[in-house]
């Protein structure tokens, strides 16, 4: 009796010790499962990320940009959500009965989703920016709109000083000089900005403001005969647009501002993932060094 207890105590002791062995096979199995699983997330994490650095690096105009950013907003949100899903998976490896250099390979590969996240963190960053930028895009526009009305009424105003419509032609120099200030106003705000070259539009718009001035000064005493006036305000007319004729105005780029805006944000977002790549590469040779 007591020789079958020990002969069963012993096939017993057998029997678990072969089923643990399998256990442990069958868990390496479901690592390669999870592993698999975690890459796939990343990849499709990754490919979102890059579909954002897409969509905001080819929008021509205000409308374009504003679509780009609510559309890299989803593919962000899309992309965190990739990189959750494989770093739970690799989470889920850690937790098997698996050999040490599995558990090491996941830790690498989860400092590599780390600094996917960061990327993405700076990637929301830069979508806030661009969504602050955005916010001037009216004023630009309405300094734009302004300023062209301005110079239509200047343009009548010349029309009714060759007809002597002095009454007309002080009216039309008032209505630039309100559109200048308009378009000033707008532009003293898109100054927050800190755009290349938009002091000397500042300082063009003071003059064109003042020749403005002066236009309807000269309406005025035309209209009144008071030719000692119209003779003054004639030589402020000429002096005004002999320096807005000096000025030498840079372009507005706006396009290339928001260029320029992005760079840090995608420089980190590069940084970054040079980072990730380098531990992706320690990943792999270990995986390698294992297994193949």
């Amino acid at each position: 009796m007591s020789l079958r207890i020990r002969k069963l105590s012993f096939l017993i002791f057998i029997l678990l010790l072969f089923t643990g062995v399998l256990g442990c096979l069958d868990q390496s199995s479901q690592a390669e499962e999870f592993l698999k699983k975690a890459q796939k997330h990343y990849r499709n994490g990754v490919e979102k990320a890059k579909d954002w650095t897409t969509l905001v690096s080819k929008p021509q105009n205000a409308k374009e940009f504003r679509e780009a950013i609510s559309e890299g907003k989803k593919k962000l949100k899309k992309a965190a959500e990739e990189i959750k899903l494989s770093q739970k998976n690799l989470r889920e490896i850690k937790k098997l009965n698996v050999p040490d250099w599995r558990k090491r390979h996941a830790d690498l590969l989860l400092k590599v989703c780390e600094k996917e996240v960061e990327a993405l963190q700076v990637a929301v960053e830069a979508s806030k920016e661009l969504e602050r930028i955005m916010g001037y895009v009216d004023e630009l526009e309405d300094f734009s709109s302004s300023f062209s009305e301005a110079a239509s009424h200047f343009n009548t105003w010349s029309d009714l000083w060759r007809k002597k419509e002095w009454d007309e032609a002080k009216k039309e120099a008032e209505k630039a000089k309100e559109k200048l200030e308009s378009a000033k106003s707008s532009l003293n705000k898109l100054k927050e900005l800190d755009i290349s070259g938009i002091d000397g539009y500042v300082k063009a718009l003071d003059l064109c403001i003042n020749l403005a001035k002066a236009s309807s000064r000269y309406a005025d005493a035309a209209k009144r005969k008071d030719y000692s006036a119209a003779n003054d305000a004639a030589s402020d007319i000429k002096k005004y647009s002999q320096d807005l004729e000096e000025m030498k105005l840079s372009k507005l780029d706006f396009n290339s501002f928001i260029d320029d805006s992005l760079k840090p944000y995608l420089y980190r977002i590069d940084k970054l993932a040079e980072e990730a790549e380098q531990l992706a590469n320690s990943a792999n040779k270990l995986y390698n060094k294992n297994v193949k």
